[in-house]
């Protein structure tokens, strides 16, 4: 279950803040556990997944970080976890194991491409 936090926290708690527009990872996050929300006067801004005690992802109406995403990554990693989920044969463990796996893969090229 997600809690509600504040962005002050996030921003606090965790060395890189990957900024994901609404949907962009919605097949890459589908199986992942959405650590904690934030919201404002309009209701619901983000939700936030905890990848490592330095990373999160902060996906939604209003997402913010220090680490942007970028548009073409995120589709090639959601397009790759989408093949994962349609294998149906496959049980959900093994599906859930691959997409953490491309998680972190995403994680590692997000951060390397702001490094360069």
């Amino acid at each position: 279950m997600n809690k509600q936090v504040t962005k002050k926290i996030i921003v606090e708690g965790f060395k890189n803040i990957i900024k994901v527009g609404y949907c962009e990872l919605q097949s890459l996050l589908q199986l992942s556990d959405c650590n904690f929300f934030t919201s404002g006067v309009y209701g619901w801004n983000a939700d936030i997944y905890i990848i490592n005690n330095d990373t999160v992802i902060v996906t939604g109406y209003r997402p913010f970080g220090n680490v942007e995403s970028n548009y073409n990554t995120n589709k090639k990693y959601d397009k790759k976890a989408n093949e994962i989920m349609i294998q149906y044969p496959k049980k959900y463990e093994e599906r859930k194991k691959e997409l953490n796996e491309l998680l972190k893969q995403y994680v590692k090229e997000t951060l390397e491409t702001v490094k360069k």
